[in-house]
């Protein structure tokens, strides 16, 4: 099938894929909420408003940049730090990292995400 037909199904569909894009980021919002307010000498975060992508501020002594790393070599989760982003129109911010939650699927993530805080803090 090709892009074009592609597109025109989307579009007659367009509410329906909306809704249950809304849904599946109203189901992990709160679960993001809970899970920054578990840690918050770790991480600043403020709910976006009408995204599925946020900017949590990392805290942590070792930077954001070491933590994404560690993080995804030891528990596979990946999270991608603001330094692989670049802008000609704003300061860089070396403090935060990308965090999208418009898919289902993601407690895994967050179990994995705790086991390593965890760790962290023995």
């Amino acid at each position: 099938m090709g892009t074009r037909r592609l597109a025109i199904i989307a579009l007659q569909n367009r509410d329906r894929i909306i809704a249950r894009d809304c849904a599946i980021v109203d189901e992990n919002l709160p679960k993001w909420d809970a899970f920054f307010a578990q840690h918050p000498d770790l991480f600043e975060w403020t709910r976006p408003d009408g995204s599925c992508m946020g900017f949590p501020r990392y805290l942590g002594q070792e930077g954001v940049e070491e933590f994404c790393r560690d993080l995804v070599e030891t528990s596979g989760v990946l999270l991608l730090p603001s330094m692989i982003y670049r802008s000609e129109i704003g300061p860089n911010i070396t403090d935060r990292f990308r965090l999208g939650y418009g898919r289902r699927g993601l407690d895994a993530g967050f179990a994995a995400m705790n086991e390593y805080l965890e760790r962290g803090a023995e």
